[in-house]
């Protein structure tokens, strides 16, 4: 069995999550992605077209990515971010019907163009993987079956030590997208009484140096900024030396949190808000506190409260974190494949 994995990025976790999947033993693993990625063990092409750009990018990323399969007798063609596809709707996928088809989607969008094309890319594929229940429960509502929720894992090694710090460490991790809501966070924090320190680590996108450094002068000094990709070494140890994660994102977000998921592995305390699949997943699984999204004044409560209480996973907060192993992931991948290819 030989599955082709399809990236259009290749930072962040979209190579963590590529290589977890392509350390499985059950099936050959050709890569797709926009660059050489020397840190995944795996057959790979170089596809250099951006389908996000326009549509004739787009038809001709589609071509290629037919001939690739076709070059190598591929069984499945795993679409790994249909997300900024979307655009396109269903447009051209019957060029891969030749091949079973599956796509991720790891956030959920609401309106009705983007309704019609969920609907519309359903009906061209096998199956649509997406990591949350309230996700999956919003795309079963429009009528979509074909749907399979593999939640998504935490990456790195589990943290033995619980030390807790003094003045506690509050770290904001990834990219400083609009939609992650960085500026939320810096203007909360304006209104934090108790001592903190405030780790932001990720390659600034909308959110800039000059930004942060303007709204966070008020605690200038108690602000760690290291405003790049960093390896995998390098977030296994800021995860193991902070204590609370920050996840302030917007109303416009919905769905997975890698962050989320490798502070659970660490029993990191998880602040995010209290919409959509983060609420879900901090209160069904009891791994921290929610706020009221978009709202400073609520997140600054939050984060006061969290400063104060000695907060310790319960069992089912424990049991969360088993359940969140890359391997559990990658196991389900391969069901799921091997079931599409014996169908």
């Amino acid at each position: 069995m030989k599955i082709l994995f399809v990236d259009i990025a290749c930072d962040g976790h979209h190579i963590i999550y590529l290589k977890n999947l392509v350390e499985s033993k059950i099936y050959q693993s050709i890569i797709c992605l926009p660059v050489q990625c020397n840190e995944i063990n795996a057959k790979q092409y170089i596809v250099k077209t951006n389908p996000s750009r326009d549509l004739i990018s787009y038809i001709r990323w589609i071509k290629e990515i037919a001939s690739i399969a076709d070059i190598e007798q591929i069984d499945i063609i795993l679409i790994m971010h249909m997300d900024s596809l979307m655009r396109y709707f269903s447009l051209y996928l019957g060029n891969l019907k030749k091949f079973g088809i599956i796509v991720i989607y790891h956030h959920f969008w609401s309106g009705f163009l983007r309704k019609l094309s969920y609907l519309l890319i359903s009906r061209k594929i096998d199956y649509a993987v997406v990591h949350t229940q309230p996700v999956e429960d919003k795309l079963m509502s429009y009528g979509i079956k074909n749907i399979k929720r593999l939640e998504y894992p935490g990456f790195g090694a589990a943290d033995n030590n619980k030390a807790i710090h003094s003045p506690r460490r509050l770290l904001a991790f990834g990219a400083t997208r609009y939609d992650k809501g960085l500026d939320i966070l810096l203007e909360a924090l304006n209104l934090v009484k108790e001592n903190f320190i405030l780790y932001i680590v990720g390659k600034d996108t909308y959110f800039d140096r000059k930004y942060i450094s303007e709204h966070s002068a008020q605690y200038k000094d108690k602000i760690y900024l290291d405003l790049r990709v960093v390896s995998d070494k390098e977030k296994e140890e800021y995860f193991a030396q902070t204590d609370i994660v920050i996840l302030p994102y917007r109303k416009i977000f919905d769905g997975a949190s890698g962050p989320l998921g490798d502070g659970v592995i660490k029993e990191k305390v998880i602040i995010g808000p209290n919409h959509g699949s983060i609420r879900y997943l901090i209160e069904e699984n009891h791994i921290g506190y929610t706020f009221s999204s978009e709202s400073p004044e609520s997140l600054a409560e939050v984060i006061s409260k969290a400063i104060k209480m000695d907060f310790t996973y319960d069992e089912k907060a424990i049991n969360y974190k088993k359940y969140l192993l890359p391997e559990r992931m990658r196991h389900e991948y391969e069901a799921l494949f091997l079931s599409l290819v014996n169908r």
